[in-house]
């Protein structure tokens, strides 16, 4: 590293002030000199405004996303952070969240190479192509990995009270009885981790007589969808703090420092199905995705529904997993079918159900039900759909038990324009969004109880969907737009 005036004056200036000769040390020490000050005031981190916002948000706020596509500075902004508070130095222009005591500190990726190649050699330690933002000459302990060559599994970092602080790298493939433990004070996840992994980590940040309660960071590309995860954060307004919880979203827009030539560069290498999640941060409705269309597509807002249209419902049957409805409306003159309504509560007898279901005139309407509502009850031998059309649902038939050929006609609808869903149905939208495939291509079984219920609706109910009242209209609008019932 070679110094030009400029640079060896500001140098000599510190030195000085800390009472050193610099007469007296070797080019290699006054090398060395500048590194350790470079490091110790990460003078080569500018953060940009996103940047700045996320750091902010932390001085109120225990879970932190940021949501960012690919080279828009979340992970090295996350890597920062961490940084400051292992070493407590903290800028002059930091406005986030300071510890006055050095801080135990989990750091994870997806794999565990991941977590060596990204984590460990790009940002917190450096290689030999790289700075690490931690200080080498504070780092005082080094345990090697006994998993990957050349890894570092555990740091000791030297604090400004004149302890040390911890520093240990993880991975999600570890699995979730990796992360128990005991208390962290902050964790930092690079790409979203599975759902039990989170959980069990938000179990280390609770508070504890010794210590405030524990910090979790996360960085990632929304590639997976709207995940159950991802869903709670959502629902924070961007650069607030609700309820502990905060969310920053980052474009390539909001890097200054990503010019065209790169951005036409990294385009080109993007599938179209990623391209919101990798430029925008948004979450994708991609590839793994069963109906990886956008939302612009495949929602209307609320629109009257007119007396000669037919409509029908899907059900889908559950107990302590929710009893699920999608309502639909078919406008015969435009080949168009509507989800208008959603009904989804947990622990109800059908009785309740059925009570409810009532809102929407389920009992005038053709109903296709999930066909394990046929399986009688080891207790006293009745069917539950038995029990649904003694309270009145006497429509009700039995779905098509073909899941992926129920799944293609829906789509194939979604893409001719054939299906809308009413933008009011926000739970339907939000199991939509994280609706995805698994590694073999199978729809995953979680969390889809309104996706099987419009699947029922479509396949099955539509071909036999009838008109009612023309009375009961306004009355459908009502309900379709504040039908939610949580659990």
């Amino acid at each position: 590293m070679r110094l030009d005036s400029a640079q060896s004056a500001r140098i000599r200036a510190v030195f000085e002030k800390g009472g050193v000769n610099l007469n007296t040390l070797e080019f290699e020490d006054l090398q060395q000199g500048y590194k350790n000050y470079l490091q110790e005031s990460f003078q080569e981190y500018a953060p940009h405004s996103k940047q700045e916002l996320f750091h902010k948000l932390g001085a109120k706020a225990r879970q932190r996303v940021f949501l960012g596509g690919n080279r828009t500075g979340k992970t090295l902004c996350a890597c920062v952070e961490v940084a400051l508070h292992l070493t407590g130095l903290y800028p002059s222009w930091w406005k986030g969240k300071r510890y006055d005591h050095p801080v135990d500190v989990w750091v994870a990726g997806v794999s565990k190479t991941s977590t060596k190649t990204v984590l460990q050699d790009q940002y917190y330690l450096g290689d030999h192509k790289h700075l690490g933002y931690i200080p080498e000459h504070l780092i005082t302990k080094k345990i090697k990995s006994h998993h990957i060559p050349e890894g570092i599994e555990k740091v000791r970092v030297k604090h400004v009270s004149g302890r040390e602080s911890s520093l240990e790298f993880m991975s999600y493939d570890q699995g979730r009885e990796k992360f128990q433990g005991t208390k962290r004070d902050i964790i930092h996840f690079d790409e979203e981790p599975p759902l039990p992994v989170y959980q069990e980590s938000l179990m280390r940040m609770l508070g504890t007589g010794d210590h405030e309660e524990g910090m979790i960071i996360l960085t990632m590309t929304p590639l997976k969808g709207m995940t159950d995860l991802l869903s709670g954060f959502m629902e924070v307004p961007e650069g607030q703090v609700l309820e502990t919880m905060a969310r920053v979203q980052a474009s390539w827009e909001d890097n200054p420092y990503l010019n065209d030539a790169q951005r036409d560069s990294i385009i080109k290498t993007m599938k179209p199905s990623d391209q919101k999640a990798r430029q925008y941060g948004i979450p994708s409705l991609g590839s793994g995705m069963v109906y990886g269309l956008p939302l612009s597509e495949i929602t209307v807002d609320p629109i009257a529904i007119a007396p000669h249209w037919t409509r029908c419902y899907g059900l889908d049957f559950g107990w302590a997993n929710p009893t699920a409805a999608i309502f639909l409306a078919y406008d015969r003159d435009n080949d168009t079918a509507y989800a208008y309504a959603e009904y989804k509560r947990s622990e109800f007898t059908p009785q309740e159900h059925v009570r409810q279901l009532r809102i929407y005139h389920a009992e005038h309407l053709q109903g296709a039900y999930d066909p394990s509502g046929d399986n009688r009850s080891q207790s006293d031998g009745k069917k539950i759909t038995e029990l649904y059309r003694a309270e009145g649902l006497v429509g009700l038939r039995p779905a098509d038990r073909e899941r992926e050929k129920g799944i293609m006609q829906v789509l194939q609808m979604f893409q001719n324009g054939q299906l809308k869903i009413f933008s009011s149905l926000q739970e339907t939208l939000k199991e939509l969004q994280g609706y995805a495939r698994d590694e073999k291509g199978d729809p995953v079984k979680h969390n889809d109880h309104l996706m099987d219920a419009l699947r029922y609706g479509v396949v099955n109910g539509l071909p036999r969907a009838q008109i009612i009242g023309a009375g009961t209209s306004r009355h459908h609008m009502r309900a379709g737009q504040h039908d939610w019932m949580r659990n």
